[in-house]
């Protein structure tokens, strides 16, 4: 047990707020590239969210209270990870669905 909580330490540090908002951030902008003529949506939303953390961090480096700490910006990448590889899964998951119907119907 001693050697998974230093693993997971980083779960009990996240913050509701900043799960939220890079989860939401994730999936807008891939659903705004999705109508685009962006050839790789998936990884064009990962980028802005990437920028966008980092920029965010960044500018908290000169905000009295706050700090630029690493971690935050790994916690609020991975979020965005996450949601659009929630996003991708379903599609996968869709269009396996779909498939298994044709089959059927043939």
């Amino acid at each position: 047990m001693c050697l998974i909580n230093p693993m997971f330490s980083i779960i009990q540090d996240f913050n509701t707020g900043y799960i939220i908002a890079y989860f939401v951030l994730g999936l807008l902008a891939l659903f705004s590239l999705c109508n685009s003529n962006v050839k790789r949506p998936f990884l064009t939303a990962l980028f802005i969210a990437v920028i966008y953390a980092t920029i965010d961090e960044f500018q908290q480096a000169f905000v009295p209270v706050r700090d630029a700490v690493m971690a935050d910006l790994m916690k609020n990448i991975v979020t965005a990870c996450i949601a659009l590889l929630s996003v991708y899964a379903r599609q996968l998951w869709k269009n396996k669905v779909l498939l298994t119907r044709q089959n059927n119907i043939l």
